[in-house]
């Protein structure tokens, strides 16, 4: 008698297998065990350098898309410093138009205003 796979000849019995069926079934599956356990090993290993190939890519997306993050970052930091400076000329040259129109509008309104009283222009 070969060597057979115990469990699977109690399961077959235990369902109502002829004896020489289960036995010959059990036989059968001990002459395969073999190959699968090649078979498990086999995957475990492509298994395994599939999973150091994805980490090896995703630390390599990681770095790029972090590489990338700073880089807008650093466009933007620019653009918005750049933008800072816009504003500051703006707000100086506002600030000039208010104290020109302060230092020169006003006396040049009051002058006209006399003038068109003293002429009768505005009562």
């Amino acid at each position: 008698m070969a060597t057979m796979v115990v469990e699977i000849y109690d399961a077959l019995r235990s369902i109502g297998v002829a004896e020489e069926k289960a036995t010959r079934a059990a036989e059968a599956m001990a002459t395969l065990e073999p190959q699968f356990v090649v078979m498990r090993q086999e995957y475990k290993s492509e298994f395994a350098t599939m999973r150091q190939e994805n980490q090896a890519a995703s630390a390599a997306m990681r770095q790029e898309y972090k590489s990338e993050f700073d880089a807008t970052r650093q466009e933007y930091r620019s653009e918005f410093a750049s933008l800072r400076a816009d504003l500051r000329v703006l707000t100086l040259r506002v600030n000039l138009i208010i104290a020109s129109l302060v230092t020169f509008g006003v006396p040049a309104l009051w002058l006209l205003l006399r003038i068109a009283s003293k002429t009768g222009a505005v009562s």
